[in-house]
């Protein structure tokens, strides 16, 4: 499988373009090729299934921080360094993120971890409390009972989630466009909602590109193919995202954890309908234009959104939960004397 991110980094589609040097691959980003169960073909989705989502079928929500990239010195890449690092990330996969033209795409070196568990966390965190957050990614994922394997249901889900999913309550994201990978150009293209687009990854993108939320049907993992796909909901933050979220640097998880509902759930806040939909026909607009166009269609702003309040509590517990599990990290020991004031001078 090749692990390039497929995509070019340009004004029309500015999603980072790179790959990691070791044979070993692992998928950092939720690749368009995740999103493509190639081998079982999908039945057809009905467009009056996704104007409520239903996460009934699924099991309850799971967060997780899925992938972190963050700054070394040029001694961590040394190949005995970094036997030493690995061997101290018990569950996670650490690796060094490819070079352009043997330059760090971020500018300077560079490790990423995937998958990494609390205690990975603790020991980076220890480590590397000055290093600087160059990307992260939190995931929530809705994943079937044990041994189902429906992939009718995880597009109806996803369906359902492009339909209602309204990341631009986020004050980083207010003016984000929603976009869908097209396979015939390799590229993310302007998404109208229009009929259901199974095997295809869907973003939400903000003009300065360094937030992101990304929609999709997860089937590889580290670049193998998953037993059991789930359907994947993704913040990426790069670039300044992650300093605007108050996780300028790895020391500082302890203090960004007391806020990470707060500062998430907005990416991930899913609408029912429009609360005022009866008043906006007319000049040719459905008496309804949710059921056909959905949460991106808000008449510039005057037509107010439902909030599915069922959904957004399954949210929110989810982020809750990955909110207590951070706040178990403990403050960096180089700087617990005068943490508070190290805060305040990074922030």
């Amino acid at each position: 499988m090749n692990t390039s991110m497929q995509h070019q980094h340009t004004r029309g589609n500015p999603s980072a373009n790179f790959i990691f040097d070791t044979s070993i691959p692992f998928s950092y980003a939720g690749l368009p090729s995740e999103a493509s169960p190639s081998l079982v073909p999908l039945p057809p989705i009905e467009d009056n299934d996704h104007s409520k989502v239903n996460f009934k079928p699924f099991k309850r929500l799971k967060a997780k921080i899925d992938a972190i990239t963050f700054s070394c010195s040029d001694h961590d890449l040394k190949p005995g360094r970094l036997v030493m690092l690995r061997r101290e990330v018990k569950d996670g996969t650490l690796r060094i993120p490819d070079s352009r033209k043997g330059k760090s795409r971020y500018g300077r070196p560079c490790l990423a971890i995937h998958d990494p568990s609390l205690r990975d966390l603790k020991f980076l965190v220890e480590t590397f409390w000055n290093s600087k957050v160059m990307r992260i990614e939190f995931a929530i994922d809705a994943k079937l009972p044990d041994g189902s394997n429906d992939l009718w249901q995880l597009e109806t889900l996803k369906e359902q989630l492009r339909h209602c999913l309204f990341p631009q309550r986020h004050q980083r994201l207010k003016k984000a466009t929603r976009k869908r990978f097209a396979k015939a150009d390799n590229r993310y293209r302007k998404d109208s909602l229009g009929s259901p687009i199974p095997e295809t990854q869907i973003i939400w993108e903000g003009p300065d590109w360094s937030d992101q939320l990304a929609l999709y049907v997860k089937t590889i993992d580290n670049g193998q193919p998953v037993g059991q796909p789930w359907v994947r909901m993704e913040a990426r933050l790069e670039d300044s995202g992650p300093g605007r979220a108050g996780l300028d640097r790895m020391g500082m998880f302890p203090h960004f954890a007391k806020n990470l509902r707060g500062y998430l759930a907005p990416m991930f806040w899913i609408a029912s309908g429009f609360k005022n939909a009866e008043a906006i026909s007319g000049r040719g607009i459905p008496a309804d234009p949710w059921h056909r166009w959905g949460a991106q269609w808000t008449n510039s702003g005057q037509v107010k959104l439902q909030p599915d309040r069922e959904a957004n509590i399954l949210v929110g517990t989810a982020l809750n939960e990955l909110r207590d599990s951070l706040e178990r990290i403990p403050i960096p020991m180089a700087v617990a004397h005068r943490y508070q004031d190290w805060i305040n001078d990074l922030t």
